[in-house]
């Protein structure tokens, strides 16, 4: 962030820039004495919501909108503008060497176009620190009168901040912005059109909705987000808290979540503090259609903790799954599931082989849902390893899905081999 310097400088006699000592206060003149010996410097970090008095490179004191630091000494002051303020400003001498500074700013946000409109939005965090209250940063290439920052702070999930009802923060004219938040230990900050819509929780990442042309993060996450896999573009979950299913640890790192040659690798991994788990969701809502995806390793043998997910999700009541799991599938190690799955006839359970690549199916229609697996790649009948097709009455509705894979512990224990397990999604795809 730009900064609005002072530079205090010593005078060995009288009292300057005042009519006199102890006179009443009198505006800095436009045309300041010739600087004297310097004495020190003051800097104003400034913003819409607040200022930080900072004398010497250390940091004095802060406030809402006014700056009062008593400085030992006779002085005068030089202003030296890098950006675009309304101020008022002033000197008095309190008494004898005694001297008062009083800076009261506000900065100037009038939707000015900031930088190239025909280069893409940028966003990014001024020296942000962790657990920071006070946000600050700065975007460029966009229509400030236009476009807006929302701030998400992570804990268990996305939380919009600072409030439901005001979660919107203005770029100012010279593409600064800032605003307070709530307790985060991860923080995104997404630039935003007018078809974005707030909402107060997220369950996903803030910087893929509709409406959002960028996004910055603190701790910086990997940089190939979204991910692209199998020709689709999938989104990932993170917490910093344990969160559901399990509760678990959710995490996007690189030894979680990565694709190669052989597919997308989903792991279970222990960072040194959790076991961290993996989750990634298709960013487009598809709805009735055809699910297929296939497998390059074995699920059968998952650690008697861990669950492989494989499902649409709206909301639990509305989700579809293939989960191979012995603890959610016992005695077997696998089941398909409507949910919710406390309602009679809404899980089939049936015992997976030991196969290294095998095929999924889910085809899901108003009427019914066609549960299919098969040993191999493709779908031969003659390598059926079984199929259920449902047609009650919990037959979820079409409408803001997506597809999802998970990997995670069951009950957030640690996996009784103490090994994260990993398995490798060779492709997925849709057909309507």
């Amino acid at each position: 962030m730009k900064w609005l310097r002072m530079i205090l400088l010593l005078g060995l006699a009288g009292c300057i820039m005042v009519i006199g000592c102890g006179a009443t206060k009198d505006p800095v003149s436009s045309d300041p004495p010739a600087p004297l010996e310097p004495f020190g410097s003051l800097e104003v970090l400034s913003s819409p919501s607040g200022a930080t008095i900072i004398f010497d490179h250390d940091t004095l004191g802060t406030t809402p909108d006014t700056i009062t630091q008593i400085l030992a000494g006779h002085y005068n002051v030089q202003l030296n503008l890098e950006r675009y303020y309304d101020f008022s400003t002033y000197v008095r001498i309190d008494s004898g060497l005694m001297a008062s500074v009083n800076q009261t700013l506000s900065v100037t946000c009038t939707g000015m176009i900031i930088g190239d409109l025909n280069q893409p939005p940028e966003i990014d965090f001024i020296d942000l620190e962790p657990g920071d209250r006070n946000i600050y940063g700065v975007a460029n290439n966009v229509d400030a009168g236009e476009i807006r920052v929302v701030l998400w702070a992570l804990t268990n999930r996305w939380y919009v901040q600072p409030l439901i009802s005001n979660p919107y923060t203005s770029i100012c004219d010279d593409g600064t912005w800032d605003n307070w938040t709530h307790g985060w230990g991860t923080m995104v900050a997404v630039l935003v059109d007018s078809t974005y819509v707030p909402g107060s929780i997220r369950y996903t990442h803030p910087g893929f909705d509709q409406g959002v042309l960028a996004f910055a993060q603190y701790p910086p996450i990997r940089p190939d987000l979204p991910i692209e896999f199998s020709g689709y573009t999938w989104g990932v979950k993170q917490s910093v808290d344990r969160f559901d299913p399990g509760p678990n640890y959710w995490s996007a790192t690189v030894d979680n979540i990565w694709v190669d040659d052989e597919g997308m690798h989903l792991r279970i991994f222990y960072d040194g503090v959790h076991w961290t788990c993996p989750e990634v969701y298709l960013l487009e809502s598809h709805g009735y259609g055809t699910y297929t995806f296939e497998l390059a390793s074995r699920v059968d043998n998952l650690d008697q903790r861990a669950v492989l997910g494989c499902f649409t999700y709206e909301s639990t009541s509305r989700e579809l799954d293939i989960e191979f799991s012995h603890a959610l599938a016992n005695p077997n190690n696998a089941q398909y599931v409507i949910q919710p799955y406390t309602h009679g006839g809404n899980i089939y359970q049936y015992d997976m082989p030991a196969v290294t690549y095998s095929t999924h199916q889910i085809e899901w229609r108003s009427d019914h849902v066609l549960f299919q697996s098969y040993r191999g790649l493709g779908m031969n009948p003659d390598s059926l390893i079984t199929s259920w097709n449902y047609t009650g009455s919990d037959i979820p509705p079409e409408n803001i899905e997506r597809w999802r894979f998970n990997l995670w512990l069951f009950g957030g224990n640690p996996p009784v081999s103490g090994i994260g397990d990993e398995v490798i999604i060779k492709s997925f795809e849709y057909e309507p």
